[in-house]
């Protein structure tokens, strides 16, 4: 094939690149269930000294800083724990299934990298485990199903990354051997 011709192919990833990009779009599933999972469901639950108890979600945290005029806070939350994962699936499943040449879907993965980078899950996560182990001189945190189903996004999220980009690496070494052959 001709360089301008390789460009202007518009072969889906799946079709271009190894078995990697076969379990991209299963693996985008469960994590696109576990990220659903983990904003709707409890967290952790606080009790403050046996007289009170409270119990959040992502989504419960996000409304109270709504309802207490901390928009910023809500924002941020809401960008970087469920709006960056989840546009992350979504271009996963676009740049493995969409017809495009290669151009578009290097551009598409280096776009896919950075969204990745600001998904703040792990550094959520991080600083509730931090918490879980200074909570002796907090109040205690009772980890919930929600904590599960965020840890497991996280891991699912990063196989995602790895798999696209492996995905991506194979399908340009293919091209370069076909232009080279």
């Amino acid at each position: 094939l001709k360089a301008k011709d390789r460009k202007s192919s518009g072969r889906p990833l799946v079709q271009t690149s190894s078995v990697a990009a076969w379990f991209v779009v299963p693996v985008v599933l469960a994590a696109s269930y576990c990220l659903y999972a983990a904003v709707a469901l409890p967290l952790f639950k606080v009790d403050k000294f046996g007289l009170m108890s409270n119990s959040w979600s992502l989504l419960e945290a996000i409304q109270q800083f709504l309802s207490r005029d901390l928009t910023l806070f809500a924002m941020i939350m809401g960008t970087f724990l469920i709006v960056a994962p989840a546009a992350m699936a979504i271009m996963s499943v676009v740049l493995l299934l969409a017809p495009m040449g290669l151009r578009g879907q290097l551009i598409l993965g280096r776009f896919l990298t950075h969204v990745y980078e600001w998904c703040m899950l792990d550094v959520f996560l991080l600083a509730m485990v931090l918490y879980l182990t200074e909570e002796s001189s907090f109040a205690p945190l009772n980890l919930k199903a929600g904590f599960g189903y965020l840890v497991i996004t996280m891991v699912l999220c990063h196989v995602v990354k790895v798999l696209v980009t492996i995905s991506i690496r194979r399908a340009m070494a293919r091209d370069d051997k076909a232009a080279g052959a």
